[in-house]
């Protein structure tokens, strides 16, 4: 997956949280990007649906990283990168049947949002006719949720501190509680950044358990071993366009579970 491992870092919240703290007041979440606002507020009104699950290996550092794709009435999929600090285990063990993909992911680290054009091929002046059906990954997004410099603490050892659990409402990374800490000292009055946090991860699990809901249905979940495959794999497994490639059998398993209830809005910045 070289192009995306190319593309992470400028959208997956790599910056100097010690710069980004003497130049404001508040921590810049990416769930204020107007892109993830509009996508959130269709998913929490039902007018998103998930498409296909996609796990691949992310090549920083040989992890499963895993792809939720969602239809939310454009042309475009928008499409979350899960990243997870979990070995990838090898395409073949990844692809086995015999493996439950609802015990991947479950524990993450950096969060972001994509959006991937639709480009498809029709027969000459029959545009119902279509030959082929793709989507190319714009690598343009935005960071929504994910430690500052996450991957300089994976390379120190500290890959603890960035993990969350997206199944457990509430928790946010260590790491998150202590950059709070230092904010705190900062400035004065003291911030509510944390509560801001917190309702920044809680809308991202929200998304994340949609998507998980696909992984109770056959034909929604994929192992992926190239940019080309995951560009096809996109349309989603419901299938009502012609699929050129063969792609691996999809897996069903893992109790079903719903989507977390919507997270209490953020009190407002002290003045």
């Amino acid at each position: 997956m070289k192009l995306i491992d190319e593309t992470d870092g400028d959208v997956d919240g790599d910056v100097d949280e010690s710069s980004a703290s003497r130049s404001t007041t508040r921590r810049s979440l990416g769930t204020r990007d107007p892109d993830w606002q509009h996508f959130y507020q269709k998913a929490r009104d039902g007018n998103v649906k998930a498409t296909v699950v996609i796990d691949f290996e992310y090549e920083f550092n040989n992890t499963v990283e895993r792809m939720y794709c969602f239809e939310d009435g454009d042309t475009s999929r928008v499409v979350i990168h899960v990243h997870t600090l979990e070995v990838w285990p090898g395409y073949a063990t990844a692809n086995d049947p015999a493996t439950d993909p609802t015990t991947r992911a479950r524990k993450v680290t950096a969060v972001n949002l994509r959006r991937a054009e639709r480009l498809q091929s029709c027969k000459p002046g029959q545009a119902s006719k279509i030959l082929w059906q793709k989507f190319w990954m714009n690598p343009r997004g935005c960071s929504v949720v994910g430690v500052p410099k996450w991957k300089r603490l994976v390379q120190e050892g500290k890959g603890g501190d960035i993990q969350w659990s997206w199944g457990l409402g509430g928790d946010v990374p260590p790491e998150e509680s202590r950059l709070h800490l230092i904010r705190q000292e900062k400035w004065r009055p003291p911030l509510t950044m944390e509560a801001d946090v917190k309702v920044a991860y809680d809308e991202v699990r929200y998304v994340i358990e949609l998507g998980e809901q696909l992984l109770q249905q056959a034909g929604n979940f994929y192992v992926s071993a190239s940019p080309r495959e995951s560009s096809g794999l996109m349309r989603g497994a419901a299938g009502s366009m012609p699929v050129r490639y063969k792609w691996p059998d999809a897996h069903n398993g893992g109790a079903r579970r719903g989507p977390s209830p919507a997270p209490a809005p953020a009190p407002a910045p002290a003045p």
